[in-house]
């Protein structure tokens, strides 16, 4: 509610006075929202609620709330019951500030850059927009697909948590690991369901228009319009379905430093192409979603890179030791047959010297 937020919202966004003090409300309602989580939807509830005729925009904001509190007590349920009595036993290696700090520092800062990308995706749509009403009516689409496109897609996301979880030794009572070559066949199928989710709900333009205009409620011409992003978005699913696991692989071996470049790749790449783009002739929701895609990949192509490398460290590594190991053995082999001469020799001696005092 101050002069920056009509700054930021009205001024670098280009649009109305309406639209933006309905943002700046929504803004100030959610500011305490960071300090939980992520948002779950739970706004099935509330629409039998009279905010929505009293004041709309609390409904969605409400819902956030009460879905990131639930996710919040589950979580910390979860705690308590399962991770905190292992951690009051003795520790063999001990968890020091530093590990700790350079281990989740490249994780916090690729999460945050992953945030504030679509914001800067919308900022510079605005921006970029030849009017204020295209431009409000590119953030109006840009609205519409963003959390729709993320349903279908967005809990591949949860693979890069369980990929840890499970590849280790000590989550259950019969100490099973569960192999890398079964991790990728999971999350091969998880990806594939989401691709046949996705093509089959947004290539096909009467089924996406209708959700858009049923499901969601928004107007035929801002349905109409969705449908391009929508089809764009559907590939994301494959660049979701790429980073998630090989992200959990890196974290499961405590490499999140080579985690940390794919987020400086996504939003290079996001910004480039949203400052080209427009020479080409592209402009509003489509063009800010194409780059969004395009970012995505190049994200995940970095993880993909770094896993390589970290992956072929690995297997120099095991060479070389496997190497040493092997010379090892075979200088105590040699050793052992020197040793065996040396005995004979001196056993030979020792013989014939009796030999020659017997004599």
């Amino acid at each position: 509610k101050t002069q920056i937020g009509v700054w930021a919202i009205k001024d670098l966004h280009e649009t109305s006075t309406i639209v933006t003090e309905l943002t700046r409300s929504a803004f100030l309602y959610l500011s305490v929202y960071p300090l939980i989580d992520l948002i779950v939807i739970a706004i099935a509830v509330l629409l039998y609620t009279p905010l929505v005729c009293v004041n709309p925009i609390v409904v969605p904001i409400l819902a956030s709330y009460a879905g990131v509190v639930l996710r919040l007590v589950i979580i910390l349920v979860a705690f308590f019951r399962t991770i905190f009595p292992k951690m009051r036993k003795e520790v063999v290696v001990p968890i020091t500030i530093w590990k700790v700090t350079t281990f989740a520092s490249p994780l916090m800062f690729t999460m945050t850059i992953q945030r504030i990308s679509r914001p800067l995706v919308n900022l510079l749509v605005a921006r970029l927009a030849p009017s204020k009403c295209a431009a409000t009516e590119a953030l109006a689409v840009l609205t519409a697909t963003y959390p729709l496109g993320h349903i279908v897609y967005g809990w591949l996301n949860e693979l890069r948590p369980i990929i840890p979880a499970f590849g280790q030794a000590g989550i259950d009572k019969s100490n099973r690991v569960i192999s890398g070559a079964k991790m990728g066949i999971f999350s091969f199928v998880l990806t594939a369901v989401s691709a046949l989710i996705c093509f089959s709900t947004f290539w096909i333009p009467a089924v996406s228009i209708s959700i858009l205009e049923y499901v969601v409620g928004v107007s035929y011409k801002l349905a109409l319009q969705s449908v391009i992003p929508l089809k764009m978005f559907a590939f994301l699913c494959f660049a979701v379905g790429i980073r998630a696991p090989l992200s959990g692989w890196l974290t499961l071996h405590k490499q999140t430093k080579l985690i940390a470049p794919s987020g400086a790749v996504r939003v290079a790449t996001c910004l480039t192409l949203l400052f080209t783009l427009p020479y080409l002739g592209l402009s509003g929701a489509s063009m800010g979603v194409l780059a969004l895609v395009f970012s995505f990949f190049t994200e995940s192509i970095t993880v993909v890179v770094a896993a390589s490398i970290y992956a072929f460290w690995v297997v120099c590594k095991a060479r070389r030791s496997k190497l040493l190991r092997r010379n090892e053995i075979e200088c105590s082999l040699v050793k052992d047959d020197i040793d065996k001469e040396n005995n004979n020799d001196l056993s030979a001696i020792v013989t014939n010297h009796k030999n020659n005092l017997s004599d």
